[in-house]
């Protein structure tokens, strides 16, 4: 029988060919559950590690903050990430099994088993999806695994003057921290920020007005402020995302 819906058909005659009867019996054989992985890795640096794990093995023990593999377990979100950020894979599945793994729908990459496999993830949402395929003869059908991360458009630095003195920021700058205190003095009516850099490719308001990404250079108006936000903006359509600063 086949996966899915079978129709049976039967007829019957009288000796004499005088009568047919057929009938119709509708036989339905589950749908083959997907191959699964054995286990599963998913890391932000060449050694995995408490520090560098997003997906750890179901055998590994690295906290409950980090999600462990489960082979029934389709679909994961991992922590954010910011962008610039390495992602490694690794994977452990039946040997007879073709398992490769594509990102936003791009093109299939084949994965080894139990090896390591590093992948260029994008500025903004990524969804990398892993496939395994049995043999035609398996008991499963083809299996997939969806990871779902997000890559945070940001910036590399953030110089601030004020009348061209360096202006300290407290925490010092940190592309993967958005809060930060600064200390002017009352009668400062300007903070200029020099050559802070982000992705070309990246857009930036600054207090609502728009720059282009690359190095940002401007002069801001805080005579009447309380409060910068810088905030960039990565990644296509759909799948984008923003960063926001904010310094006080």
């Amino acid at each position: 029988l086949n996966y899915g819906e079978n129709k049976l058909t039967l007829e019957t005659s009288a000796e004499d060919g005088s009568e047919i009867i057929t009938y119709t019996v509708t036989v339905v054989r589950d749908a083959k559950d997907g191959a699964p992985l054995s286990d599963l890795r998913a890391y932000n640096a060449y050694s995995f590690s408490a520090s560098t794990a997003l997906l750890q093995y179901s055998t590994d023990d690295y906290g409950e903050d980090i999600p462990h593999f489960a082979a029934d377990t389709r679909e994961y979100n991992l922590a954010d990430q910011v962008d610039g950020s390495s992602f490694y894979l690794r994977a452990k599945f039946d040997a007879s099994y073709q398992t490769t793994v594509s990102v936003n729908g791009g093109n299939a990459i084949n994965l080894t088993n139990d090896s390591y496999k590093s992948l260029s993830l994008s500025t903004g949402k990524n969804q990398v999806v892993i496939t395994v395929t049995p043999p035609e003869n398996s008991d499963y059908g083809v299996g997939t695994y969806i990871l779902n991360i997000n890559y945070l458009p940001c910036f590399t630095s953030m110089p601030l003057t004020v009348d061209g003195v360096s202006l300290d920021l407290e925490p010092d700058f940190n592309k993967s921290v958005t809060q930060y205190n600064a200390v002017i003095l009352s009668d400062t009516d300007t903070i200029s920020i020099n050559r802070a850099y982000t992705k070309s490719s990246n857009t930036v308001t600054v207090n609502g007005q728009p720059y282009e990404g690359g190095f940002l250079s401007c002069d801001i108006d805080v005579s009447k402020i309380d409060q910068i936000e810088v905030a960039v903006s990565g990644g296509s359509d759909e799948n984008a995302l923003t960063t926001t600063y904010t310094i006080h």
